[in-house]
């Protein structure tokens, strides 16, 4: 019995570990845009173009690094390159 939770502690940990990740980063994104436009509407440039790209590296981050690696475990495909094999 303890093998058969090991096994599935193996395999869900990971994929639990990159969902999170990548839900924490996509939200973070869009707060940090949603900050970032407010800073711009106010006019302060510098700290609102600062935010408007970490925000966009957070929701790329999110969205297209490790989103796909988290789908691609759940699906027990290995290849996330999304080319032909």
């Amino acid at each position: 019995m303890q093998e058969l939770f090991a096994e599935v502690g193996a395999e869900l940990l990971p994929f639990l570990g990159r969902a999170v990740a990548s839900v924490v980063l996509t939200v973070v994104g869009a707060l940090v845009e949603f900050n970032a436009l407010s800073s711009l509407t106010s006019g302060d440039l510098m700290l609102g173009g600062w935010l408007l790209y970490l925000g966009a590296v957070a929701l790329y981050a999110g969205l297209f690094v490790v989103g796909p690696d988290a789908l691609a475990q759940l699906s027990g495909d290995d290849d996330v390159t999304g080319e032909p094999a």
